[in-house]
């Protein structure tokens, strides 16, 4: 399938993002996946990162097979971030990465080189690159402006989330809270094991 490219949408930094010329993209947009979740897990991660990818076929399934009538948009941080972007990566999801603030200061966040090597990989795979125009003066206002991103753009949004109440706003809790009294679906993954998903009901592809 031809591909061609169109500049994002999105606010803030943007990269050109390639986007797949089916006519279901075309006509209504890609049924568009928010990702939020916490960045420490416990370690049955086998199970959790089962569960993920489970829930994410089920949505390719529901868009008639087609992955790529899909967009993850995610943050990158250590945890559920990462392992829902390599799931994506895994069933052929195109993402976007949404930052709180530029690459190299959201780096920071990360104390190993490993963790840091990942971050610029799973960046690099990424079809577009979103944050706020300018590096926030607060990091906390960095992570209300993605977590206020990934609600204004998702059509559901998937929580790994161990169901507690959250440390305050732009957190795994306060996003889903505001989900919910938003009206967007959310697909809620236990954080902890069993790692057992709520159901969700299929939404028609697109959002106005």
């Amino acid at each position: 399938t031809a591909l061609s490219t169109q500049r994002s949408r999105y606010r803030g930094f943007q990269i050109s993002m390639p986007t797949n010329d089916r006519e279901a993209i075309a006509t209504n947009g890609p049924f568009v996946v928010g990702g939020v979740g916490h960045r420490v897990l416990d370690s049955h991660l086998v199970e959790l990162e089962a569960e993920i990818r489970n829930e994410l076929q089920s949505i390719i399934d529901d868009q008639g097979a087609c992955a790529d009538c899909i967009r993850l948009i995610v943050s990158v941080a250590e945890g559920a971030d990462r392992i829902l972007i390599a799931a994506a990566i895994d069933l052929g999801i195109p993402y976007v990465c949404v930052l709180p603030c530029t690459p190299a200061c959201f780096a920071e966040d990360f104390p190993t080189v490993e963790s840091v090597e990942t971050f610029q990989r799973q960046l690099r795979l990424a079809i577009d690159i979103v944050g706020p125009a300018e590096d926030p003066a607060d990091r906390l206002d960095g992570y209300l402006w993605v977590s206020q991103y990934l609600l204004d753009h998702a059509d559901v949004l998937i929580a790994i989330w161990d169901g507690e109440d959250g440390n305050g706003k732009a957190g795994t809790a306060d996003t889903v809270e505001t989900a919910i009294r938003r009206n967007i679906p959310v697909i809620w993954i236990s954080a902890d094991a069993p790692h057992e998903a709520v159901p969700y009901e299929p939404l028609a592809i697109g959002r106005e």
